[in-house]
């Protein structure tokens, strides 16, 4: 584990989350946290696709219990059974784990991919004809939205995990979908030759290198000239940095899971235009700002109950009503109500910035950066959107009191 840094203290305020299927990889995972660390935290997702899943769920966490790691079961519901299955559950499955992730406090959750995960999906992605980037494989961290997804185990051969249960009498589920030669990972799994798998996990390590050596060239070169708002939008008075590192920045305020391709940011760039839009985010130049990186009006999501743990449009969390009733609220954007308030920051971002409505009405304005002006109550939002790009991790001041704002890498 200290090839991901330093960690928060071990204690319960600094919980580490673990995700666990029931298989032997993740309960070695979980057998081998619960050593590295006291406050683990697994949950255990019930896909809900086998009449035994419930069963296998129950029996997981009693094992986890003996390990001394306290367990929560997640179920999905609503899966269709064809032939995207697996990768319609991976995605329920994520959503689900960082939710209770949020839920618990984590600020990581780790993962049981090993080296033959890593094997398939390079094999997978050679034969689709990926390039350098595709070939590099799974990161063994990686920024999700409001958390960081670890793999530690990404350099260890599933025969070691099973072993390690074995001498230490430990029993798992096996999964019969993974002997489905329905899907592509278990071809893949069942055909490659062991020399093969040794050919593409040394390409892998290669790609690897590059990647790791580009990003953090990324990193640092977002330190400088670049000025996070924390009213949700970038800010540039440098000038524009280059398209790979704008379409990290572009993915954080999308809040999508990845960043649009450098080549499509590069032909926007190439554009008459002073304007752009892609991913439901728009890059355009203001005469107060200069450039300004910010979330597409028209784009925003749909109306949300008005919650404490909700999420609307991908960004922003109700953290504090200040006294002011939510029941019967929706979160919704201000949008053209904006108009008479908050001054202090472009128009277009005033645009998508949350309120809490009520019956058609506006009932409750942001407090996010001080803003002025108009009759309303105040309530507090919280950005809930990716805060991290590439290996640096993000993190603001308040411009108000400092000034400043930047990168850490």
């Amino acid at each position: 584990m200290d090839a991901f840094g330093p960690f928060p203290p071990d204690c319960p305020d600094y919980t580490v989350g673990l995700a666990i299927s029931g298989g032997a990889d993740s309960l070695a995972l979980a057998w081998l946290a619960r050593r590295w660390r006291r406050h683990v935290v697994a949950f255990v997702v019930d896909h809900g696709l086998r009449q035994s899943a419930a069963d296998e769920a129950r029996q997981t966490i009693r094992t986890l219990a003996s390990f001394g790691v306290s367990a929560h079961l997640l179920t999905l519901h609503g899966l269709r059974r064809d032939a995207r299955l697996q990768e319609e559950a991976r995605s329920a499955r994520y959503a689900a784990l960082i939710e209770a992730c949020a839920a618990f406090g984590c600020l990581d959750l780790m993962v049981a991919h090993h080296a033959e995960d890593q094997i398939e999906t390079v094999a997978m992605r050679s034969a689709a004809g990926s390039g350098p980037a595709g070939l590099a494989g799974m990161a063994a961290s990686r920024e999700l939205t409001g958390i960081r997804l670890l793999r530690p185990l990404l350099g260890v051969r599933r025969g070691r995990l099973r072993a390690t249960l074995d001498a230490h009498g430990v029993r798992w589920i096996e999964d019969p979908s993974n002997d489905n030669r329905r899907f592509e990972r278990v071809r893949f799994r069942q055909d490659l030759s062991e020399p093969d798998r040794l050919k593409l996990w040394t390409q892998a390590n290669a790609f690897g290198v590059l990647r790791d050596e580009r990003a953090a060239s990324h990193a640092r070169g977002l330190v400088t000239g670049v000025l996070w708002h924390p009213a949700g939008f970038f800010i540039f008075p440098k000038g524009l940095p280059p398209a790979d590192r704008l379409a990290t920045l572009w993915r954080v305020i999308s809040s999508r899971a990845y960043a649009p391709g450098a080549e499509a940011i590069q032909k926007l760039l190439e554009g008459p235009a002073e304007t752009a839009t892609l991913h439901g985010v728009l890059l355009t130049r203001t005469e107060r700002w200069g450039w300004v990186l910010v979330r597409e009006p028209a784009a925003v999501g749909k109306s949300i109950r008005a919650t404490s743990d909700g999420v609307w449009d991908g960004r922003w969390r109700l953290a504090n009503a200040a006294g002011t009733p939510i029941e019967d609220c929706t979160i919704a954007a201000i949008g053209s109500a904006a108009a008479a308030w908050a001054r202090d920051i472009p128009g277009v971002v005033r645009r998508s910035l949350p309120a809490l409505w009520r019956d058609g009405r506006l009932e409750a304005i942001p407090d996010i950066c001080r803003l002025r002006g108009g009759n309303f109550r105040r309530v507090s939002f919280q950005w809930s959107g990716s805060h991290r790009a590439s290996e640096g991790s993000f993190w603001r001041h308040d411009p108000f009191s400092t000034g400043k704002c930047g990168w850490r890498l």
